[in-house]
């Protein structure tokens, strides 16, 4: 991966997908992407808009993991662990990069989330501008982003201090 753009990325993945489609992976299966590109590298190919602030915060080693935990099927959730040294930085820097969040990481996580399905808006449809709101997943304090009809699109938490983990599910989160 380590020289790939943002559409050679998406199309790596893909590819492994039907890969994994074809050849029948159980279940549960966590599939990694051996990276030797630099987290800010990596960054910089998904065209990452949000601050510098999450940036700093990432471990000097840069250790990060993209790959597919495959549920059944043809399903798989695509996840993203990365290793932090600043705690305060990191979670200071994902509630700032919320506002682009989903649009810097289509398709790999799907397409982007642009209305949430909100039960208390005052509106005829109950949807109103995405946002992220705090959840409990795996016994652990998340931020989860649903689309416009309530379907889980976005979910991270912080494993501990010095782990961060996105994915689009809570069923991936497990």
């Amino acid at each position: 991966i380590s020289t790939s753009t943002r559409n050679q990325l998406i199309d790596k993945i893909n590819q492994a997908k039907q890969n994994l489609v074809q050849h029948k992976v159980a279940n549960e299966v966590n599939i990694s992407f051996i990276t030797n590109t630099s987290l800010v590298d990596f960054f910089n190919k998904i065209q990452y808009s949000g601050s510098e602030t999450l940036l700093h915060s990432f471990s000097k080693e840069q250790y990060y993991n993209i790959g597919l935990y495959h549920i059944k099927d043809d399903q798989f959730e695509t996840y993203f662990i990365a290793n932090i040294d600043i705690f305060d930085l990191a979670f200071a820097g994902m509630l700032e990069w919320e506002y682009t969040l989903s649009a810097d990481i289509t398709p790999l996580f799907g397409a982007p989330v642009v209305e949430t399905f909100d039960p208390a808006a005052r509106t005829d449809t109950q949807v109103r501008s995405a946002f992220f709101k705090d959840t409990i997943a795996s016994n652990k304090g998340a931020r989860i982003l649903l689309d416009e009809v309530g379907n889980e699109r976005i979910i991270y938490t912080f494993v501990n201090q010095n782990t961060i983990l996105i994915t689009t599910t809570r069923d991936a989160l497990e």
